[in-house]
């Protein structure tokens, strides 16, 4: 999978979304380094980043709970 994304380049796109966004990032995550994420939230205004201390790559399966929590906070904001 990650071989079908290499040399693709889209950070160029990311200023383009406009659409309030939420990152959610594994601190213990091993396949995307912390500062993807980081990079993630400087390219599209009005993103939000969030980081799950204890959580590694796949938090949906690891966290749901703090997942689920984290999602419906972001959505109960006001825009």
């Amino acid at each position: 999978m990650m071989e079908c994304v290499e040399g693709v380049d889209l950070e160029s796109r990311l200023a383009s979304i406009t659409l309030p966004t939420l990152v959610l990032h594994g601190r213990q995550d091993v396949i995307a380094p912390l500062t993807s994420s980081e990079r993630l939230v400087e390219l599209v205004a009005g993103s939000k980043l969030v980081v799950a201390e204890d959580a590694g790559h796949v938090p949906t399966v690891t966290r749901p709970n703090w997942l689920a929590r984290e999602i419906n906070a972001f959505f109960a904001t006001p825009a």
